[in-house]
């Protein structure tokens, strides 16, 4: 019992190390802010390789980086994550809408999403970092959140709306954007791909994500 604790430990100090490693490449190459969000990030999927036994191998990469199978729905209007075998087993998965808020003058961000559907109705904001470069940053930030947040209830399929039609692309396909965007773009992928069975990213309307809309325009007014 005590040899397997001491692995144990070993393994969440090495995990926690190289989180903390991976923050600091970002802060130094990528030009974005440590935060403790994203070192738990990266601590969560780093813990998941190592009790899954996929430290080395990481599963079959597929397309977008990450394992299992990677759909895309005819119209290219939403990017489906699945695990094989796993998810999308006709129970309702949970739903967020998500979107941001980016003032091109400041460069502050703010990203919101709220919980539909259930019993349960959330809605949460949280600024993003001092200096976003884009508004599309932003609302990939959201989605992470909403991957965080899944994580936390234990909740394994899921589905997430957006407006942003560049986010739905990119996820497919990280490598075809931009560098900074394509660095948040493959932690959203990575979480996919080591804590979920089912992740369904859905193109919809304004209108259809005005709640997590307004939430961030209210809170990037007050920075």
């Amino acid at each position: 019992m005590k040899e397997a604790h001491d692995k144990e430990v070993i393994w969440d100090s090495v995990c926690l190390l190289w989180s903390i490693w991976c923050c600091r490449n970002n802060v130094l190459f990528r030009n974005e802010l440590f935060t403790v969000d994203n070192a738990l990030f990266y601590f969560a999927g780093l813990r998941s390789l190592v009790k899954n036994g996929k430290w080395k191998s990481g599963g079959d990469k597929g397309e977008g980086g990450m394992g299992g199978a990677c759909v895309a729905d005819k119209g290219s209007a939403s990017f489906i994550f699945q695990k094989d075998g796993l998810g999308d087993d006709g129970r309702a998965p949970w739903v967020f809408i998500t979107d941001g808020a980016w003032c091109e003058n400041t460069r502050k961000g703010v990203a919101a999403w709220a919980r539909v559907g259930g019993r349960q109705r959330e809605r949460v904001s949280q600024v993003v970092e001092a200096k976003a470069s884009s508004a599309t940053l932003v609302e990939v930030k959201a989605g992470i959140l909403v991957l965080l947040r899944a994580v936390s209830n234990n909740v394994k399929e899921l589905c997430i709306q957006t407006d942003s039609a560049v986010f739905v692309q990119g996820a497919k396909k990280p490598s075809s954007v931009w560098p900074t965007l394509q660095a948040a773009l493959e932690d959203f992928c990575l979480l996919c791909n080591v804590l979920f069975n089912y992740v369904k990213l859905v193109k919809v309307s304004r209108n259809d994500v005005r709640a997590a809309h307004d939430i961030a325009r209210a809170v990037l007014r007050d920075l």
